[in-house]
């Protein structure tokens, strides 16, 4: 490949991974019934961003661990509408940094651009989750991330990882 012609990214996704799905759904003959769409002012969100860590290993190699959680509940169409399934969901991914990036840019990759990054992978597993679940295509809300991060007054944690041959 000629890499005069190609784009590298100073900042990389290398995996992720959903590490959380518990969901359930009232076992009631109304829902099982249920057949009409579902509208997004019926769903109840929660979502918090996990702390960031950072894994610094020799040679100035970096990576960062970041995640999100988020419970839903579906409530019904009733007037105090009571939930009617419910779902606790997780992700969490590995990021490398290639080269070195301003100490600014950095942190905000960190704390925003990540958690954007693995919502939208989210995002789909919880849709997926309830249209598999009887309940048809279901389009999560949008979620504004970077108002998030401003209210949740993240911290970036550090490692430094030893050298594997080290004594220490």
């Amino acid at each position: 490949m000629d890499d005069k012609n190609s784009v590298t990214a100073d900042f990389q996704l290398l995996s992720y991974k959903v590490d959380t799905i518990k969901f359930s759904v009232e076992s009631s003959l109304g829902v099982l019934q249920c057949k009409e769409s579902i509208d997004s002012d019926r769903f109840q969100l929660g979502i918090k961003i996990r702390t960031p860590q950072k894994f610094i290993y020799m040679h100035d190699k970096v990576e960062y661990v970041g995640g999100l959680d988020i419970r839903v509940g579906l409530l019904s169409t009733e007037k105090e509408g009571r939930e009617i399934a419910t779902g606790e969901f997780g992700i969490a991914g590995i990021f490398k940094r290639v080269g070195t990036l301003q100490e600014e840019l950095e942190e905000h990759m960190v704390k925003e651009t990540i958690p954007s990054i693995l919502l939208g992978y989210l995002r789909s597993i919880i849709s997926s989750t309830f249209a598999n679940a009887g309940f048809g295509s279901v389009i999560i809300p949008l979620i504004n991330i970077n108002k998030l991060v401003q209210q949740s007054n993240l911290t970036i944690v550090t490692h430094q990882i030893p050298p594997e041959n080290s004594d220490t």
